[in-house]
């Protein structure tokens, strides 16, 4: 019986060396991966969103130095640098009084391994916690309490200094000004304006001062004015236009001055004022 020969295999004399060129030929195996190391970390301080309240973290970081970089003297802190800078981007945006869900948040996504800025090393974290020191969360809510209450105040405040300004410079700049904003508040008290007028007027000196009396208007005196304008009326058109023009004044307020006018209209009627002709 003849013995079958492998084709795949080298003959001759020359075989043994031709089966170790090919052997040599094949690349290597690929090298075996890093391992992984363990850090325990303990009260790390962290920054929070709120200044001068600080989160204290402790956890388990694991590392493994990845392949093909140059040298570096202290991969292990280049580990915690890593997952301190990844920690500290939650934290320095969250609030102390929600330590609960940082902490979650935290867990989940520091559990899955990233490379580190060098690319030096991979990192991750497991078995994150957050504290803060004893009695700070009591000190916050003060503090959000006192920025709450000054908040309050100031648009309280700011509301007064509007409401002032507002009497002051529009409401009782004058009598007729404070009567147009009494009449426009009480459509239906025309009858009560003669009345108000007066109460109004106090208001007005009262604000304004002794000082400030109101302003004057320019030009001639009224009651030489409607002398001057009624002389070349006949008496029924003097009494009505005298009249209207009293009537005029006192629903704008003017009650002084349609007073003044209901007393000059014997006068006019009787032509005493008037001017010769």
């Amino acid at each position: 019986m003849v013995e079958s020969v492998r084709s795949d295999l080298p003959q001759g004399c020359l075989g043994p060396f031709t089966a170790w060129l090919r052997r040599s030929a094949q690349p290597p195996p690929p090298p075996m991966p890093h391992p992984v190391r363990g850090i325990e970390v303990r009260d790390w301080q962290l920054p929070s969103s709120v200044p001068g309240v600080d989160f204290h973290l402790t956890g388990q970081i694991f590392w493994q130095v990845l392949a093909g970089k140059s040298f570096h003297p202290d991969l292990e802190n280049l580990a915690r640098h890593a997952v301190h800078q990844r920690v500290a981007s939650v934290t320095s945006a969250g609030h102390p009084a929600h330590h609960v869900s940082l902490r979650i948040r935290l867990n989940t996504e520091l559990g899955e391994s990233m490379m580190d800025p060098t690319g030096r090393i991979a990192a991750r974290a497991e078995d994150l916690t957050l504290s803060l020191a004893d009695g700070a969360l009591e000190r916050i809510q003060r503090y959000q309490d006192l920025l709450l209450a000054k908040a309050v105040w100031d648009l309280e405040s700011q509301l007064e200094r509007d409401r002032t300004r507002y009497f002051r410079q529009e409401v009782l700049r004058d009598t007729s000004s404070a009567a147009a904003w009494w009449l426009a508040r009480n459509p239906a008290g025309t009858g009560e304006a003669a009345a108000m007028v007066e109460h109004l007027g106090h208001w007005v000196r009262a604000v304004n001062g002794p000082g400030d009396p109101e302003p004057a208007p320019a030009g001639p005196p009224l009651t030489a004015a409607v002398t001057e304008l009624a002389a070349d009326m006949d008496e029924s058109s003097r009494q009505l236009f005298v009249n209207h023009l009293a009537r005029v004044l006192e629903q704008y307020g003017r009650v002084r001055a349609g007073a003044e006018l209901r007393l000059l209209l014997p006068q006019v009627t009787n032509g005493s004022h008037a001017p010769p002709r």
